[in-house]
């Protein structure tokens, strides 16, 4: 006698460790192929931020943001990490630490400077005063990349 067993739909049959006799299941874990379709918004290498039509997900199209603005963010913010390092001069935040250490991160309507120890933020530096002149230096850039941080 077969009985037929409906398996839900996050999940998957576990061919490894499942026998005549036991059946196991696991989670499925989705990869971008599994995806669909996707559109969006894509920065070409020349970092012009051009539209894209309804594909399916490829490799080819893991660059592909969901809105014109989430685009030109990850523009602003690729340009902001670059300059970042720059200012840090070989500092890199000790996230483990209690030391205090200052990071850029909208607030509200605008853009403040944190004191944080433990939590872990994108625009971080040693000093104040280094994470101020940042803010100040970049403020135009900083603005365009608020939806990503």
């Amino acid at each position: 006698m077969s009985k037929t067993l409906k398996i839900p739909e996050d999940f998957e049959l576990d061919l490894e460790n499942s026998s005549k006799d036991k059946i196991i299941l696991k989670e499925k874990v989705l990869s971008w192929d599994d995806f669909g379709e996707v559109e969006g918004w894509y920065i070409e290498s020349c970092s012009v931020v051009r539209k894209s039509g309804l594909e399916s997900a490829y490799d080819e199209n893991k660059n592909t943001f969901p809105s014109k603005e989430e685009a030109e963010a990850a523009l602003a913010l690729s340009q902001l990490l670059q300059w970042r390092n720059k200012y840090r001069n070989g500092w890199t935040p000790d996230f483990k630490s209690s030391d205090t250490k200052y990071a850029i991160k909208p607030y509200k309507d605008g853009i403040d400077i944190l004191h944080v120890y433990s939590i872990h933020y994108i625009l971080t530096f040693e000093t104040y005063d280094k994470a101020y002149k940042f803010l100040e230096d970049h403020k135009k850039l900083i603005e365009q990349a608020k939806p990503l941080l």
